[in-house]
């Protein structure tokens, strides 16, 4: 009887870790001004490669599972001497 409870835990083992998928990083947007990337789009862990933000415009991420949060710009322009303070988020 104890080769059989033997065999079946070695047996549930296996299976419990040879099926259990790498974790990857998943990206979740919670802010942004470009309407390609709402708030609430999932994005993938190589976001990073292929990523391409136009001018003056931003993505802030939360990565899943760590709960940190990164953001992601695109090129800056030049603004007027004198003009705003700060990021004009409404606007990209």
């Amino acid at each position: 009887m104890s080769s059989f409870l033997t065999c079946l835990t070695v047996f549930v083992l296996v299976l419990t870790v040879g099926f259990t998928a790498p974790s990857h990083a998943d990206m979740l947007v919670i802010e942004s001004n470009v309407p390609e990337y709402p708030a609430g789009t999932h994005l993938p862990d190589d976001v990073e490669k292929w990523l391409k933000l136009p001018a003056n415009c931003f993505i802030r991420v939360l990565i899943l599972p760590s709960n940190v949060t990164r953001i992601f710009e695109g090129p800056k322009l030049q603004r007027p001497k004198g003009g705003t303070r700060g990021i004009n988020r409404s606007e990209c």
